[in-house]
């Protein structure tokens, strides 16, 4: 039998362990879960808005609506797309799904992006993890991802700011009317928009000193919401991704437009082929310098050039010793002067590819064959015996019409617009007189122009790169006015219309366009017009009749291409409208588009073959030996023509491209992508006080120095005898933006006295603060007493009762 010692001790180290459990679960477990629930990671975790659970899984319940231990499932973006472990689509498969994109958008930024990139078909790689900081997530990514979705989402400086246009409710109340409040409004001459955001300059009348002031964050707007960069912690990039509803998104149909094609546009190139990708930039002025060292000219405009006993330069400045010269005559020597003098274009493929660049580098990562990229280049391989150079040059001499199909295979630039009364495209302005460019490759734009298909959420563009090659591809638009005119004399003679009702429609969008062309005829992208344009190719489609595919394609391309062809349109609408004595034959075998005209008492006829190389402008299709000539008829050539100056003015009003490639170019190679969809204010106010401070600094130095001397704004001159009298007024400081007063008025707000001070007047207030140590006479300027009221709003807080003290900025 045990004794008592011995039962008394089991039995307390049972009720010890019995003690120990009792407060593990009942004290130290309580105490865990109350440190889970205030830990980072689960207050991170819990402000991600995911009601699919599909991002975030799993967890242990201890009660209702509250769940510990849950994991995040997120893909791995921090390689860059098109990697080894991802590969992009081919471009026939991106296929835009409004299924996965809910109709009302997850508050959780990351979540929005990864939805619209898996609407646009592509494929996310494995898992990732993400990172918990400052109660919030936040998912590492490439940034060449965010290119990927700013190509996709059309994201730039937008004066629509990405939304649809609304129809049943005129309200927009998600619209931002920025500069339009009382409180930010300073001067419409002292506001200025530009690529980069909101530039206010403060306009010191001491001297011209413009202080630019940055906006705390950069804006991009496209069709999914607002992208904004901020800096955070330690100079790491923060992006914010706050998502538009889907009545602000619209109707994102189908994406037409692959991600390689939008890669190529963005940065002024363009995609005929996959294999086969136009570089549209160009400099004349670079090529006709480099064109002189190479072949240093004697004679031009009449003056005979003196022959070299050894020959002439051969290509890259090498004197030539096949091609002597031998012509001895004044004429064929002066042809030889021209013919050296003038710059042939053609495009020819990039022969040095750097992998390590940045270009090939972002090519590679939107699935683009850098390889594949033509460059318009100078043909320096000269032919003296050459026929069409020859034929080509004593054209322009003569002036005849250098587009017949038997004349030359070179076409001359200056030309390309000669039917145009009006003309303001500069690129084609900037080309020499004997500037040429090969017409296959001419043909070969203007076919990639057709290709490109018009719908309402268009494409990004880089026109300051690529001026030269855009306006060769642009120059139809400025017809419209007698395509319009023309499409209108031959409505009524067309034989059969598919349905009356587009019909009807057609001519509806053909005045509606011509209209708002009349009204803004040289303006950028703008979304209504965009619409409308889309409607317009999509009803000429319908109506189209049933014919082979390259007849409608090369009537396309003869209309951007050639001047004398639409003048030919022009002058059936007005002469022959029921287009009876008018033929247009398309002869594939002999490479040649044939129109005629029958002469009638008032007008003469005109019969013209134009030069269009078939094979080599389809190289995708196939022809047939056989096949014969194929006549056009009035409704497939005025619907031809009329979706052909569709694509063209279409694609002649993109949107920038330059802020989203400034953007990516500037953020670090991972970013971050916060849960949240707009960043602290704390940061941002700090920023603006720190410039505020610094500008009263600057301005009161500026005005310090100049002291009591008079000087004359209007004078450039900056002699003592023209600042003797100058009495300085005092420079006030635009008001803060109306959210920087709400949040926090910072310094510039006033304590509250023990003793409530009189509020002073509206006059009072308006009046300036003379300083004392530098006494001020005159009347004030009123520009000075309209800076000082805005500086006075500025530090009256409207969350505040108190009349806050206005300070002005002089020493």
């Amino acid at each position: 039998m045990a004794e008592p010692l011995d039962v008394a001790s089991t039995i307390g180290t049972w009720v010890a362990a019995f003690l120990a459990v009792v407060a593990l679960f009942g004290i130290l477990g309580p105490w865990l879960i109350w440190r889970t629930l205030r830990s980072e990671r689960h207050v991170a975790i819990e402000a991600i808005d995911d009601e699919t659970h599909e991002f975030v899984k799993g967890g242990i319940t201890i009660w209702r609506g509250t769940t510990i231990f849950r994991r995040v499932v997120v893909p791995d973006l921090t390689r860059p797309p098109n990697s080894t472990d991802v590969k992009l689509p081919n471009p026939g498969d991106y296929v835009r799904r409004d299924s996965v994109l809910p109709k009302t958008p997850s508050r959780t930024g990351w979540i929005t992006m990864i939805k619209a990139l898996e609407a646009y078909s592509i494929p996310l790689p494995g898992r990732g993890e993400l990172i918990y900081r400052d109660r919030d997530t936040w998912i590492p990514l490439h940034k060449l991802w965010l290119l990927a979705f700013g190509l996709l989402g059309r994201y730039s400086v937008r004066r629509d700011q990405g939304q649809t246009i609304q129809t049943s409710n005129p309200s927009r109340l998600d619209y931002q009317q920025v500069l339009k409040s009382k409180d930010q409004h300073l001067h419409d001459r002292d506001l200025h928009l530009d690529d980069q955001g909101l530039h206010m300059l403060l306009h010191l009348q001491a001297q011209d000193l413009h202080i630019p002031l940055q906006s705390p964050a950069e804006n991009l707007h496209g069709s999914i919401g607002v992208l904004t960069r901020s800096k955070g912690i330690g100079n790491i990039d923060n992006i914010y991704l706050n998502p538009y509803s889907s009545q602000l998104r619209g109707d994102l149909d189908r994406d037409e437009m692959p991600l390689p094609n939008l890669f190529w546009l963005s940065v002024g190139c363009l995609p005929l082929t996959p294999s086969c990708v136009y570089d549209l930039s160009y400099d004349p002025a670079s090529a006709r310098e480099l064109k002189t060292q190479l072949t240093p000219l004697r004679g031009f405009e009449g003056k005979i050039a003196e022959p070299s006993s050894s020959g002439y330069p051969g290509r890259r400045g090498r004197r030539n010793e096949n091609n002597p010269i031998t012509s001895q005559t004044p004429i064929e020597r002066d042809y030889e002067s021209r013919l050296r003098q003038s710059c042939w274009l053609r495009f020819k493929p990039i022969s040095n590819i750097v992998p390590s660049s940045r270009w090939s580098q972002w090519a590679e990562a939107m699935s683009c064959d850098f390889s594949s990229l033509r460059i318009l280049e100078l043909d320096n391989s000269y032919d003296y015996v050459d026929a069409d150079r020859r034929v080509a040059i004593e054209a322009i001499q003569t002036e005849t019409r250098t587009d017949r199909f038997t004349v030359t295979k070179w076409a001359h630039i200056r030309s390309l617009h000669s039917d145009l009364i009006r003309n303001r495209d500069l690129a084609i302005v900037e080309a020499g007189p004997n500037d040429f460019i090969l017409r296959t490759d001419l043909h070969r734009l203007c076919l990639s122009v057709l290709f490109i298909p018009a719908t309402h959420r268009h494409y990004l563009f880089n026109k300051e790169r690529a001026a030269f090659g855009f306006g060769l591809v642009t120059i139809a638009w400025a017809k419209r006015t007698q395509l319009f005119n023309s499409a209108e004399q031959m409505f009524p003679h067309w034989e059969t219309v598919k349905e009356l009702a587009s019909f009807d429609s057609l001519r509806s969008l053909v005045h509606e366009i011509s209209a708002i062309s009349n009204i803004d005829p040289f303006g950028d992208f703008g979304r209504f017009f965009s619409e409308n344009l889309s409607q317009l190719d999509n009803c000429i489609t319908g109506l189209l009749p049933p014919f082979p595919e390259i007849v409608k394609r090369s009537i396309g391309v003869l209309y951007l291409s050639s001047p004398l062809f639409r003048t030919f349109i022009d002058d059936v609408a007005a002469y022959d409208p029921a287009y009876r004595n008018s033929t247009v034959e398309i002869d594939i075998k002999k490479n040649s588009i044939r129109t005629s005209r029958v002469p009638t008492a008032s007008e003469k006829g005109d019969k013209t073959a134009y030069r269009l190389m078939f094979e080599e402008v389809f190289p995708q299709h196939r022809f047939s030996d056989a096949v014969e000539p194929i006549k056009v008829s009035s409704q497939a050539l005025t619907l031809s023509c009329l979706q052909a100056w569709t694509r063209c003015t279409w694609f002649g009003r993109p949107l920038k491209s330059k802020p989203l490639l400034d953007f990516v170019n500037c953020l670090d190679e991972i970013v971050h992508v916060s849960a949240k969809t707009q960043p602290p204010l704390t940061a941002p106010f700090q920023e603006y006080t720190t410039f505020m401070t610094r500008a009263e600094e600057r301005a009161s130095n500026r005005l310090e120095l100049l002291g009591n001397h008079q000087f004359d704004p209007r004078s450039r001159s900056r002699s003592p005898s023209l600042i003797r009298d100058y009495h300085p007024t005092p420079i006030p400081l635009p008001s803060a933006p109306s959210w920087i007063a709400d949040v926090s008025p910072g310094r510039y707000a006033s304590s509250p006295s023990p003793s409530p001070s009189p509020s002073p007047s509206k006059s009072q207030s308006q009046a300036p603060v003379q300083s004392a140590a530098a006494p001020l006479s005159g009347p004030p300027s009123p520009v000075s007493s309209e800076l000082t009221e805005a500086k006075t709003r500025f530090h009256s807080s409207p969350s505040n009762k108190t009349v806050m003290r206005a300070e002005t900025v002089t020493e």
